[in-house]
């Protein structure tokens, strides 16, 4: 693991608990993340189910601990969703969204056209 990262965790667990003298317990007090970081991170789940379902990879695979580490390398704050979450609520989401813009160009074109094939 990386000392420096062990030392700046233990560092932030420090400066955001609150120990008292004859107490064993130890509550932490994390604030929400800024709303700037939830936008992102739900711009990675946007990027992270397109990359999934383009060339049809499994949603189980999310969840292996090389995928997890591949992704907390590269960006710590990043909180990679859950399968379940990957194939529920973003690809529903996902979803409505391709929709609404199918449905929206087919009501601004100007001509259509049906073709049906009889094999």
């Amino acid at each position: 693991m990386n000392k420096r990262f062990l030392h700046e965790s233990v560092d932030f667990l420090e400066s955001n608990s609150n120990i008292h003298d004859n107490d064993t317990s130890i509550s932490i007090e994390f604030e929400p993340p800024p709303k700037k970081a939830r936008k992102a991170n739900n711009h990675y789940d946007e990027l992270l189910l397109k990359a999934w379902i383009m060339p049809n990879i499994p949603f189980e695979v999310v969840e292996n601990s090389l995928i997890r580490n591949l992704f907390k390398a590269h960006n710590i704050a990043y909180v990679l969703p859950s399968r379940m979450t990957l194939s529920g609520r973003l690809l529903d989401k996902e979803f409505a969204h391709a929709q609404n813009s199918i449905d929206n160009e087919l009501k601004n074109a100007e001509y259509l056209t049906l073709e049906l094939i009889l094999s």
